[in-house]
């Protein structure tokens, strides 16, 4: 029963997502709720001012709707169904407050950095002490193979790290017409099938629908795209990539499994530090590693077309990696 209901929820995600869209597109627009353009970024993007933004809606909205639909006809433990669902519309509702604040008040610095971490910060406390108290979830981390820490309450903390180490990836990569959601896709899929080797079917639901939405947002955010994400979408996406994480117990092959993402990271951190280094030189044209790509000549689609075969990569190696030592 779990098995049609898993791709039942995927089904259902999917067409809302074809259906949801138009009309929240429609809405943006009238709205008036336009994306603003870095003055600084790589100038073929300049044509993208006023594309519709805080498409996130449509995904959060799809993926509640494919997890409840797998929850009527399985009925799994309602608590983690509540936990997961309340830490995706938390970070969702987190980034849905800096597009409010960027767009609809105009002003481009979003909300105040510190009032952003802050939130992610007590999110995912918030999130660690639900996960492990009531979802009991074990505070074992494996760290290489026959290597495993036994955290006890310090693993609140470790959660915590995730959360927003993983979310602050993902907000990163969402830069390119369909990049975030096409890189995202192959990811949700690594981890729909390390869950089905788990026999944790709520997982797999929840990844195979998130795995659905993107590929139904794809139709409308692809180049050139109609719609944007928003941090709405990406803090959302982000903190659903980083539940899988943790409740798969694969924390630390993450870094196999998202090494797309690491590399992102990675570049604004040497970008930022080379700057400070050098007084004012950059390492990068731009940063992230996307957008340097396109400074020196890369089309869009060639960028989202080589990150997601980078992305699918990773993601399949993981899956080896998890097979042979897990």
């Amino acid at each position: 029963m779990e098995k049609y209901a898993v791709f039942f929820a995927a089904i259902v995600a999917f067409f809302s997502m074809l259906i949801i869209t138009p009309k929240l597109i429609s809405l943006l627009l009238s709205l008036k709720v336009g994306q603003q353009v870095r003055l600084d970024g790589p100038e073929t993007h300049l044509i993208k001012a006023g594309t519709p933004t805080m498409g996130g809606f449509a995904l959060i909205f799809s993926t509640i709707l494919g997890v409840l639909v797998f929850t009527i006809m399985v009925k799994p433990q309602s608590q983690l169904v509540l936990t997961i669902l309340l830490i995706f519309l938390g970070y969702g509702i987190i980034g849905f407050l800096d597009d409010y604040i960027k767009i609809v008040k105009r002003n481009t610095e979003g909300l105040k950095a510190s009032y952003k971490f802050s939130f992610q910060i007590g999110l995912g406390i918030a999130a660690g002490i639900l996960l492990v108290t009531v979802i009991n979830l074990a505070s074992d981390v494996d760290i290489l193979p026959g290597i495993v820490i036994h955290m006890g309450i310090l693993y609140i903390g470790f959660i915590v790290f995730i959360f927003a180490a993983i979310t602050n990836a993902i907000n990163f990569i969402d830069g390119i017409d369909g990049l975030a959601s096409s890189t995202l896709s192959m990811t949700y899929l690594t981890y729909a099938i390390i869950a089905i080797m788990q026999k944790q079917y709520l997982l797999v639901a929840f990844a195979l629908v998130l795995f659905a939405s993107c590929i139904g947002f794809l139709f409308f955010n692809r180049y050139p795209a109609k719609i944007f994400m928003g941090d709405t979408g990406s803090l959302a996406l982000g903190a659903g990539i980083a539940m899988l994480a943790i409740l798969t117990k694969t924390e630390m092959l993450f870094i196999v499994i998202g090494a797309l993402y690491v590399v992102e990271v990675l570049s604004v951190i040497i970008q930022v530090g080379y700057f400070k280094l050098t007084d004012g030189k950059r390492f990068f044209l731009m940063a992230p590693l996307h957008h340097h790509l396109e400074k020196k000549g890369w089309k869009e689609t060639k960028v989202v077309a080589v990150f997601t075969i980078a992305s699918g990569f990773s993601g399949l190696l993981g899956i080896l990696l998890y097979i042979c030592i897990y």
